[in-house]
């Protein structure tokens, strides 16, 4: 449906986006309009004008609507961040107070999803961080990394949430519950923690996490 939607969006193919459709046993042929931006150059995201239209076009909608909230809201900043636009300065800078106040504390034992909110917000944080320099938020970056390091599993994974820290209910300390190993989530806990370590924050805790994630993400490789 993607590349279809890619197809439709060729000047040459005016943005008609043909569909067959299915509805209470009647099969006909619809053509929605999608707007006609061109094609992706070979280069594409570089030296692309179409890219650049999208890029245009989201920026215009995140400096409207703002960047939200929780995963969502970090990833829209880490987006905004990566233009280095400074129409987004003041946007940046109060999303990374509200992610990384200097008082911020975590608890092990929030449950929920907080491998991926942790994971991007901590990921957010280290990437502005070291796009501004500003020492403020390092105290919440220490404690996303530490946190973070701590609720690893002990085969170097992190699940939706962090890995079991109590012996009770018959689990062993450092397993995950739910779906196990959780990767696209993990990756992104395993990527704050090198990127802290690139803040200057150090901790014997965040060391063994990152051995311990490269041996388990390594084993992937090839």
């Amino acid at each position: 449906f993607g590349r279809a939607i890619t197809e439709a969006e060729k000047t040459e193919n005016k943005g008609a986006l043909n569909l067959v459709r299915w509805r209470k046993g009647e099969q006909k042929n619809v053509v929605v309009a999608v707007k006609a931006i061109g094609a992706y150059s070979p280069t594409a995201p570089f030296n692309c004008p179409k890219t650049a239209k999208i890029i245009e076009s989201e920026c215009a909608y995140l400096l409207k609507h703002g960047f939200g909230e929780d995963v969502q809201g970090n990833v829209n900043a880490l987006a905004a961040l990566a233009t280095g636009r400074p129409e987004f300065s003041s946007m940046l800078e109060k999303h990374a107070r509200n992610v990384g106040p200097k008082d911020l504390k975590l608890s092990l034992e929030s449950g929920g999803m907080t491998a991926w909110e942790w994971g991007y917000a901590a990921l957010f944080l280290t990437e502005y961080y070291l796009a501004t320099t500003n020492a403020d938020l390092l105290p919440a970056i220490r404690e996303y990394a530490v946190t973070i390091a701590k609720g690893q599993s002990n085969v170097g994974s992190w699940g939706h949430g962090m890995a079991w820290t109590g012996l009770n209910e018959g689990r062993l300390h450092g397993s995950l519950s739910g779906y196990g190993s959780l990767n696209q989530a993990g990756l992104i806990c395993f990527m704050s923690l090198a990127l802290a370590k690139e803040c200057g924050v150090n901790d014997p805790e965040i060391d063994a996490a990152i051995a311990q994630a490269t041996k388990f993400y390594g084993f992937y490789i090839n």
